[in-house]
C-alpha cells in the first residue's frame, strides 16, 4: 500500500482502519509532515506495525523550527519485520528496505516523495537519477518496487497522458528497468486519478506502485481506494496484493486475559477481590494428612479459588491496536457530522465541483475535522512534554514510562535456521526450541565417578541428620504473612497466570492456607507438579547476533508466584538452621565472609592474568578441574587469549583439549582490550555511540522544540553519556587528537539540545547550559573511581595493587614517566591538575582518605572551580567574547532557560534570546548603515532596541509593558541605563535590582519596597497589596497610585494572597494530638545555587510569620488623600522582579 497522507496527524484513524481492513504488510507513506523527534508517532498508529522513516528535517534535526512539508516512511507489519533490513539512501525523499523472506525471492522496496512542480526541475531530476542508480544496483539481486508520490504523470492502459519533461524522465526510468505502474493496468479497480485538488485544481495520476513487468502475473489484486469519511488527504491510497513463493505464518497471539491491577486499584476492585477469595476458601478444609495426592488436590483448590475470584471481581486489560489517547468528545461529534454530510454529498451528486453546495459543505466539514484532530494531537503531545518537564526531578518513573513507550518494541522470533534450513512455521520453531532447551537443561553428569560418590554420600549424611531430628521443622504464619506483604507489584508471573498481586491482595485466609500448604510440603518432602514447571521467555542477546540462531537468545525461566514464595520461606529456614552458612549484603557487590568484590563481572566472565604460557595453562587447568568437579563446562570457542607487550613464543593454551584462540582485541564486561595498546578505535566508538544514542533519544521526542533544553540536557546526561563513556574510569591519558574528537562530539550535542547553530563558539554554548567540557567529566569519573579503591579494605586486591603502584611512582618516577596507559599515574596527574595532591600525600602517609560522599563533593567543587577559572581566562583574552562576558557572567544555565521552565509558551522566545547572546558582535569601528531608518550603527541589537526609528512603535509598546511592572522604580531603573547596558540586561534576563517582600496570609496583605538610584538621586517606592479587595497602593515621590493586582490571586489551602499557580506541599510534625501540619506554598520563584548547595524559596502558610504588622499599613501619601488612579495596559506580564 502507498499513500500521500498530507499530514499523518489528521489521518491516523483512516490509516489504522485501512491497514487492518486490507491486511497490509508494507505501507509506504509520503508527506507525513513529521520532524525527526516526532517519528515515534508512526509506531502508535497500529501496535502490529513498526516504522522506518525519515523526517522533514532529516539533514538538520537540530533546527528549532522547520516549515518543510515532506517526509517519507515505511510501516512494516511484525510478520515480515524480522526479515527486513534498512537500505542506506542519501536522500531525505527516498527510503528503502530489503525484504529477505526465507525460501522466497528478495524484494527491494522504496518509498519516495519526489519534488513537486513548484520546485526546480533540477531537484526532480537529481532524485530520479538516484532512482536510476538504486534500481540498477538492486535489480541484480531481486525485484525492485518503487512506491509513492512521483509528482509526475505516468501513463498506462487505463490512462493516456501528454508527456512533459517530468513524464519523459519517468518513462525513461521505467523503460530502462522494465517497470510498469500497477494502478495504471486494466486489472486495477477504483479511480484512475489518485490526486484531487481541494481548490478546484487538476485531477491527475501522480501516485504509483511500480514493479517489474514480469511480476504482473503475481499481482493478485490492485485497487485505488476511493474517498472515505475518515480520509482527510487529497490523495487516494493504492493497494496491491503480490503473491510470493513462501507463505508467511502469522504469529499466534495468546488468548489468556491479563488482570489490569492499575484499573483495579483505581476502581476499588481490590476489596471485592479480597472478599471473594476469602469466600471461595471458606469451604476449603485444612488437610490433616501429608501425602502427595492430598497436596496436589489442596494446591488445586487454592489456585482455583484465586482464579474464580479474579474472574468475578477484577478487570482485565484490553488490547487496543489503535490507541488514540488524544481523542475527545468534540472529535466524535465532528466525525459523525462529517460522515452524515459526506453521505448527503454522495447521494446528491458525488462531484468535485467547487461551485457545488454539497461538495463545499463536505469539504468544509472535512477541513474542520482535520483541524480539530490535529489540534487535539498537538495538545496531547504538549501535555506530555509538560509532564516530562514538571516530573523529571520529582517522579522519574512517570517520565521514563512516557519515553520508553515511544521506543520500538522488539519483535518475536519468527524464523530459525537448523541444519542450513530456515523454518518459519510456528510449530517447527517450537520443536527447535524444545530440542535446544532439552540439551541446555539436561541433567548433569559427573565425569569423575569419585566426585559423584562423594556428593552422593554428602547428601545422604545430610538426610540422616534431618531424619534423626525429632523436632518438626515448620514455617511460622508470621513469616509467611510478612513475606507476602512485601511482594513487589508488576512482576512477571508463571504458567498459571497468578501474579504477586493475587497473593498480596488475597486476604488473611489465603495466607493461612498457603502457610498450611508449605508445612505439608515440608512434612511430606513433596512439592506440587506445577511447581516443577516453568515458562521460558526468550531474551535476545543483542550485539548484531543472527536472530535465526538459537544461541543468540537467552532463556529466562518463569516459575509460579507461589513457588517463589515457598523458595523465600525455605531460604529463610535454611538461614536459621545452617548457621555455618552466612551470606550478607554489601553495597560494593558480592560479599561472602571476608571476600569483597567490587567488579561488575558475572559468573562466567572470568579474567586470568599470567606472565607466561606455562602459568596461563596451569590457571586454565584449575578452572577446567573445578568445572568438572561441579559438572558444568566453559566454552572454548568463546574463550580468547590476549598477549600484551612483547610477544612471547610458547605452546598453545588448551581448554578441554581444544586450543584457545589468540586474538589482538576483545571485549571484557563491556570494555575493549587491545594488545597493541592503541586507543583510537575505542575513542571512535565512544564518539559514534554518543552521537547515535543522542539521535535515538531525540527520535523519542526529547527535542528543544518541545522540551526545555535544561530537561533535554538532564535526560541525555543520564542516558547517553554513561553508555558512550562506559569504562572511562580506567582509560589512560588521551592523546590530543582523541580529546579533540570527544570534545567535538560533546559540543555537537550541547548545541543540538539548545537549538544553536553548529558554528556557535564552544565556550558560549557550554556556559549557557551549564556544562563543563568532556575532559573534566572523564576526569571526575576517574577521581571518583580512585576514591572508591582507596576506601576498600586493606586486604582487597585492588587496594593493594593501587598502593604498590603509587609508591613505585613516588620512588621510581622515571621508570613510569612514559607509560600513558597507567591508571595510577594518570590519577596522580589529575590530582595535581585540580590541586588535590594533599589528599594523595595524606593517604600515602597515614592511609586516611575521605569517605565516598565527602570525596564526591570535594572532586565536584574542585573541578568546577578550576574549569570556571579556565573559562574566565579564555573569554577575557578573546575579542569575540567582549560582549558575551557582559551578558553571561556565570557558568550556569541562562536565566531565559529557567524562565521557560515555568512558562513553557516562552520557549521559542528564550531560544531567540540565547541565540542573540551567541552572536559575535562587530569589533570594528566601522559603522553600518541601517536600510530601514537610515541611521549608522555598530551593534545591530543595540540599534534595534534603542534607536531604530523603523521600530519606534514596537519600542513604545515594549516600554508600556515595562511601565506596568511593579514597582515603578524598576522601570525607572531600566530607563536610567544607557543603550548598551539596557541591551545587555535584556539579553542576560537578570538585573541587580533588589526588592523587599513581606506577606501575611492571616490578614491577606503584602508589602513591597525598593530603592533605586537614578542620576545620583535615590527613588524609594512602597507598595501595599490588599488581596481581599484585589487592589494595591503604590507610593513614590510623594504620590499614591491605586491599581489592580498584577496577578489573579486565589485561595490556596484556605489562605489568600497566593498566586493561583501555587502548589501546596504539606508536612506533619509530632504524633497524635500534638501533630502540627505545615503547608508550604511553592510559587514560581526560582531557587539559587551557591558553592555550598542549592536553596529553594517558598512561602510558609503560617499566620504568625510577620513580627511587625505595621508594615502593612498604608504609606503616608496614601493616608493624606493624594491618591490617583493610573490606567494599566490590559496584558499583564507574567514576570515579577524579585
Amino acid at each position: 500500500m502507498c499513500w500521500n497522507c498530507r499530514g499523518v496527524f489528521s489521518c491516523i484513524p483512516f490509516l489504522a482502519e485501512s491497514l487492518r481492513m486490507y491486511n497490509v504488510n508494507v505501507c509506504a507513506l509520503s508527506e507525513h509532515w513529521l520532524r525527526t523527534f516526532q517519528l515515534h508517532v508512526l509506531d502508535s498508529i497500529d501496535k502490529n506495525y513498526i516504522s522506518i522513516a525519515k523526517g522533514t528535517d532529516e539533514f538538520n534535526p537540530e533546527l528549532l523550527t522547520c516549515k518543510g512539508r515532506s517526509g517519507v516512511a515505511l510501516l512494516i507489519s511484525k510478520d515480515i519485520y524480522p526479515f527486513t533490513s534498512l537500505i542506506e539512501v542519501n536522500s531525505d525523499r527516498i527510503i528503502g528496505i530489503e525484504i529477505n523472506i526465507p525460501n522466497s525471492e528478495k524484494y527491494y522496496v522504496f518509498s519516495l516523495y519526489l519534488p513537486a512542480v513548484t520546485q526546480p526541475y533540477e531537484y526532480f531530476r537529481n532524485e530520479v537519477d538516484l532512482l536510476f542508480e538504486l534500481s540498477s544496483v538492486y535489480e541484480e539481486f531481486g525485484s525492485v518496487i518503487l512506491m509513492g508520490d512521483f509528482n509526475s504523470k505516468i501513463g498506462g492502459p487505463r490512462c493516456i497522458i501528454k508527456y512533459d519533461e517530468r513524464s519523459k524522465l519517468c518513462k525513461t526510468l521505467m523503460s530502462t528497468h522494465n517497470l510498469c505502474s500497477v494502478n495504471m493496468e486494466l486489472m486495477c479497480k477504483g479511480p484512475v486519478n489518485t490526486f484531487q485538488s481541494y481548490e478546484d485544481g487538476p485531477s491527475t495520476c501522480i501516485d504509483h506502485i511500480l514493479i517489474n513487468r514480469t511480476k504482473l502475473q503475481h499481482v493478485k489484486q490492485a485497487k485505488v481506494i476511493d474517498n472515505h469519511s475518515f480520509s482527510t488527504s487529497d490523495h487516494h491510497p493504492i493497494v496491491c496484493t503480490l503473491e510470493t513463493e513462501s507463505h508467511l505464518h502469522h504469529p499466534q497471539e495468546t488468548s489468556d486475559p491479563t488482570v489490569s491491577w492499575e484499573r483495579a486499584r483505581s476502581t476499588n476492585s481490590i476489596e471485592d477481590y479480597t472478599f471473594a477469595v476469602s469466600t471461595n476458601l471458606w469451604t476449603v478444609n485444612f488437610p490433616t494428612t501429608a501425602t502427595p495426592d492430598v497436596i496436589e488436590s489442596y494446591y488445586s483448590c487454592i489456585v482455583g479459588a484465586i482464579k474464580k475470584a479474579e474472574k468475578d471481581t477484577l478487570p482485565y486489560k484490553k488490547f487496543n491496536r489503535h490507541s488514540k489517547p488524544y481523542w475527545n468528545p468534540n472529535l466524535t461529534v465532528l466525525r459523525d457530522s462529517m460522515r452524515s454530510i459526506r453521505n448527503e454529498w454522495i447521494n446528491n451528486c458525488h462531484c468535485h465541483d467547487t461551485n457545488c453546495e454539497f461538495f463545499q459543505k463536505y469539504k468544509s466539514a472535512k477541513r474542520e475535522f482535520r483541524t480539530a484532530l490535529r489540534k487535539a494531537f498537538d495538545e496531547y503531545e504538549s501535555n506530555l512534554a509538560k509532564t516530562i518537564e514538571s516530573n523529571l526531578d520529582i517522579d522519574q518513573k512517570t517520565v521514563w514510562t512516557i519515553i520508553n513507550n515511544r521506543k520500538k518494541k522488539s519483535s518475536a522470533c519468527s524464523a530459525l535456521v537448523k541444519d542450513g534450513v530456515t523454518y518459519t512455521d510456528p510449530k517447527k520453531i517450537n520443536d527447535i526450541w524444545l530440542s535446544h532447551f532439552q540439551n541446555v537443561f539436561s541433567p548433569s553428569t559427573y565425569t569423575d565417578p569419585k566426585r559423584e560418590i562423594e556428593i552422593t554420600e554428602k547428601v545422604s549424611s545430610i538426610r540422616k541428620i534431618v531424619n534423626r531430628d525429632q523436632n518438626n521443622i515448620t514455617f511460622k504464619l508470621s513469616d509467611v504473612s510478612e513475606i507476602c506483604s512485601k511482594l513487589k507489584n508488576n512482576k512477571a508471573c508463571g504458567h498459571d497466570g497468578l501474579f504477586y498481586e493475587h497473593i498480596r491482595y488475597g486476604g488473611k485466609l489465603l495466607i493461612k492456607h498457603l502457610h498450611h500448604l508449605f508445612n505439608l510440603c515440608i512434612k511430606c518432602a513433596y512439592i506440587p507438579n506445577d511447581w516443577r514447571k516453568s515458562m521460558i521467555i526468550l531474551l535476545y542477546k543483542g550485539g548484531n547476533k543472527p536472530k535465526t540462531d538459537t544461541n543468540s537468545y537467552r532463556g529466562i525461566s518463569l516459575v509460579p508466584s507461589i513457588t517463589k514464595i515457598f523458595e523465600k520461606m525455605v531460604d529463610l529456614l535454611l538461614t536459621l538452621l545452617r548457621t555455618d552458612f552466612r551470606m550478607s549484603n554489601s553495597n560494593k557487590g558480592a560479599f561472602l565472609y571476608d571476600i569483597n568484590s567490587s567488579s561488575p563481572v558475572q559468573a562466567d566472565d572470568i579474567s586470568l592474568i599470567a606472565t607466561n604460557h606455562e602459568s596461563a595453562q596451569k590457571m586454565v587447568s584449575i578452572c577446567e578441574q573445578y568445572s568438572e568437579s561441579w559438572s558444568f563446562s566453559f566454552s572454548p570457542t568463546k574463550s580468547k587469549l590476549l598477549q600484551f607487550g612483547k610477544k612471547l613464543t610458547g605452546p598453545d593454551i588448551f581448554l578441554y583439549n581444544e586450543p584457545i584462540l589468540s586474538v589482538k582485541s576483545a571485549t571484557h564486561v563491556g570494555i575493549s582490550l587491545d594488545t597493541s595498546m592503541k586507543t583510537m578505535d575505542r575513542t571512535l566508538k565512544a564518539c559514534r555511540t554518543l552521537r547515535a544514542t543522542t539521535a535515538s533519544v531525540i527520535r523519542s521526542g526529547i527535542h528543544p522544540a518541545v522540551l526545555n533544553p535544561i530537561v533535554c540536557a538532564k535526560i541525555i546526561r543520564q542516558v547517553c553519556y554513561p553508555k558512550a563513556l562506559y569504562g572511562c574510569e580506567i582509560w589512560g591519558k588521551l592523546s590530543k587528537t582523541e580529546t579533540l574528537m570527544l570534545e567535538r562530539t560533546h559540543h555537537y550535542v550541547c548545541k543540538f539540545i539548545q537549538g544553536l547553530p553548529r558554528r556557535t563558539r564552544t565556550d558560549m554554548c557550554l556556559s549557557l547550559i551549564g556544562w563543563l567540557n568532556l575532559d573534566s567529566f572523564i576526569n571526575e569519573r576517574k577521581l571518583l573511581f580512585f576514591g572508591r579503591i582507596c576506601n576498600l579494605p586493606q586486604r582487597a586486591i585492588s587496594f593493594r595493587i593501587l598502593v604498590r603502584k603509587l609508591f613505585e611512582l613516588k620512588y621510581f618516577n622515571q621508570e613510569y614517566t612514559n607509560c600513558a596507559s597507567d591508571f595510577s599515574k594518570d590519577c596522580v596527574d589529575i590530582l595535581y591538575k585540580y590541586h588535590l595532591s594533599d589528599y594523595l600525600t595524606k593517604f600515602m602517609d597515614s592511609g586516611h582518605f575521605p569517605s565516598q560522599r565527602i570525596w564526591k563533593q570535594i572532586v565536584h567543587r574542585s573541578i568546577f572551580e578550576y574549569e570556571l577559572k579556565e573559562w574566565q581566562q579564555r573569554i577575557n583574552i578573546d575579542s569575540d567574547f567582549n560582549i558575551f562576558k557582559k551578558i553571561h557572567k556565570v557558568f550556569q544555565p541562562h536565566p531565559a532557560w529557567t524562565v521557560a521552565l515555568d512558562f513553557p509558551y516562552l520557549r521559542k522566545q528564550a531560544n531567540y534570546i540565547v541565540s542573540l547572546c551567541c552572536l559575535v558582535h562587530n569589533t570594528n569601528s566601522d559603522s553600518i548603515l541601517c536600510d530601514k531608518c537610515g541611521k549608522l550603527f555598530t551593534d545591530p541589537c543595540i540599534h534595534a532596541i534603542s534607536s531604530c526609528d523603523y521600530l519606534s512603535d514596537i519600542r513604545d509598546e515594549f516600554w508600556c509593558e515595562l511601565l506596568c511592572l511593579n514597582p515603578i522604580t524598576f522601570s525607572a531603573f531600566l530607563g536610567s541605563l544607557d543603550d548598551e547596558d539596557f541591551c545587555y540586561i535584556l539579553l542576560s534576563c537578570e538585573t541587580e535590582f533588589e526588592l523587599d517582600w513581606a506577606m501575611d496570609t492571616a490578614i491577606g496583605k503584602g508589602y513591597l519596597s525598593g530603592t533605586v538610584y537614578v542620576g545620583g538621586h535615590a527613588i524609594h517606592q512602597e507598595i501595599v497589596q490588599d488581596f481581599n479587595n484585589q487592589v494595591q497602593y503604590e507610593a513614590a515621590l510623594g504620590n499614591c497610585t491605586i491599581k489592580p493586582l498584577p496577578f489573579d490571586f486565589g485561595t490556596e489551602g484556605g489562605q489568600i494572597c497566593l498566586p493561583s499557580s501555587s502548589k501546596v506541599w504539606s508536612s506533619y510534625h509530632g504524633l497524635g494530638d500534638d501533630t502540627l501540619k505545615v503547608d508550604t506554598m511553592r510559587t514560581s520563584i526560582e531557587g539559587f545555587q551557591t558553592k555550598d548547595g542549592v536553596f529553594n524559596i517558598g512561602v510558609m502558610g503560617l499566620t504568625s510569620g510577620i513580627t511587625d504588622p505595621s508594615v502593612f499599613e498604608l504609606p503616608s501619601p496614601c493616608k493624606e488623600g493624594s491618591m490617583r488612579k493610573r490606567e494599566v495596559h490590559e496584558q499583564q506580564s507574567p514576570f515579577v522582579p524579585i
